[in-house]
């Protein structure tokens, strides 16, 4: 139920990737509902049931925010799903997202569903919203398939304000087309240089945080330490995340217990985030093999802790702080590169700037995009 305050304000149409679980594009338009809830209101589309955003929203006394799942009944045999998502899906939410835009008069409608935006902004279009936001937070494969290009095409045919979060993702995205680039930010009061570091000297202790998946490319993060452990065979690793992807998790386990790590590598459910573990942690990990931005990477540095990331991450997040390394090198070398850099600065900490990743920088980028 409306306020009478809330009712006064205007209304955004925000388009979930999928859902808004503890994960990097939930945690933007986290961002966004945070810093814009005192001048909008804000309506999610979510493909999923992981609310955890939208309760922490709640939690913190933002009350403008409404979740709308779409949930849209799809075959159970494969060959079945396949066919529903080329023929039939964008149809189903075209005509879903008409009905949803009719019921109230919408500012803006702002999607981070990347390439799958285009129903979505064909029926903002059609009711002329004005404003109808593409917001890029990843990097696409180069080879695109028929369907990719159709739905690409689609994208930016109805979309007309184009935004990312790194150059790098708008460049891949969006091509000739104008954009603007809108880096996230990170929790200031969280992540700051007064957080302890409570390892001695001959801890090394790993930390990677992100969703179980083969684009996060655990199994790599394991081989690493498999070698390090070679190397120091005190080494830790801290795999923290949420599954994503079907069995990812179960083969994490699988190579752990074969590579006789139980000891060495602990895995964290990251559904109630970061906790105390950078902490402990000497450096973070990412070994990402497509990788748009990194809000771990910015955390990281902001508590003064060294990142070693996969090259595919851009160097927009390097704050000084990151060592870039090619994944086709091999664990090996990463270990070993790992463990020079460990030998050199032992568990010491450094101050990196991180003001263009500021909260104020971000609500001045994001108020200027919805704004006349």
């Amino acid at each position: 139920m409306e306020t009478q305050s809330s009712s006064k304000k205007e209304n955004i149409l925000i388009i979930a990737y999928n859902d808004l679980n503890n994960s990097g594009v939930p945690n933007v338009i986290y961002q966004i509902v945070k810093s814009q809830h005192n001048k909008y209101n804000f309506d999610i589309i979510t493909f999923g049931d992981n609310e955890y955003y939208y309760k922490k929203l709640i939690s913190e006394g933002i009350k403008n925010v409404n979740v709308i799942k779409f949930n849209i009944k799809k075959p159970n045999f494969k060959i079945f799903k396949i066919l529903f998502y080329l023929s039939k899906e964008q149809k189903i939410q075209y005509k879903m997202a008409l009905k949803l835009l009719k019921k109230k008069k919408y500012k803006a409608v702002h999607s981070f569903k990347e390439y799958d935006s285009g129903p979505f902004l064909k029926a903002a279009k059609k009711l002329n919203i004005s404003k109808r936001i593409v917001h890029s937070t990843v990097i696409h494969s180069n080879k695109e398939d028929f369907i990719t290009k159709k739905r690409k095409k689609s994208t930016l045919k109805y979309g007309n304000l184009f935004v990312g979060v790194t150059d790098l993702c708008c460049k891949n995205a969006f091509g000739k087309n104008n954009y603007d680039v809108i880096h996230f930010s990170y929790d200031e009061s969280t992540y700051n240089s007064n957080v302890k570091n409570k390892l001695n000297n001959k801890q090394l202790v790993l930390t990677q945080v992100g969703t179980f998946s083969t684009n996060k490319n655990q199994l790599f993060s394991i081989e690493i330490l498999n070698n390090l452990k070679i190397i120091y065979p005190e080494s830790k690793l801290k795999l923290i995340g949420v599954e994503t992807e079907k069995d990812y998790l179960k083969n994490m386990t699988k190579k752990i217990k074969e590579s006789h790590l139980e000891s060495n590598i602990e895995i964290i459910d990251g559904s109630n985030g970061v906790g105390d573990n950078l902490q402990y942690t000497s450096f973070t990990l990412l070994t990402s093999i497509k990788e748009g931005a990194s809000l771990v990477v910015v955390e990281s540095q902001a508590c003064g802790i060294d990142v070693f990331a996969s090259s595919c991450v851009s160097e927009e997040m390097n704050l000084g702080g990151i060592t870039f390394l090619d994944l086709s090198k091999g664990p090996g070398f990463w270990a070993q590169e790992i463990y020079k850099k460990w030998l050199t600065n032992k568990n010491s900490r450094h101050l990196y700037n991180t003001s263009s990743f500021s909260k104020k920088t971000f609500k001045e980028n994001i108020s200027n995009l919805y704004s006349d």
